[in-house]
């Protein structure tokens, strides 16, 4: 087909793009790892042990990558986060989502 190479975008356009697209960002606690027997065991009350420290800087991910850490903080009776630090594309990259 005539006309059809690869497509090719500079930062700038790519970001101009896609810089409108929505997209969640979670925060990472910390993982708790069950059998079913367990996960079917749960019930109201029951308490899961993180083995995150307290007062550890918790991790941002967006798309299951990690971007950023933060720190809770409460604002207005809600449970907030504040971003302490982003992570560079190379920690990025490094760190695929498990």
């Amino acid at each position: 087909m005539v006309g059809c190479g690869p497509l090719r975008m500079n930062t700038a356009e790519v970001l101009n793009r896609f810089e409108s697209l929505a997209f969640s960002l979670e925060v990472e606690v910390g993982v708790v790892e069950l059998s079913v027997r367990d996960l079917l065991d749960l019930k109201p009350g029951m308490v899961l042990e993180t083995k995150h420290p307290a007062g550890a800087p918790l991790t941002l991910l967006a798309g299951g990558a990690p971007v950023a850490t933060a720190e809770v903080v409460l604002v207005e009776e809600a449970l907030s986060v504040r971003i302490k630090d982003i992570l560079g594309s190379a920690t990025r990259i490094a760190q695929p989502a498990t």
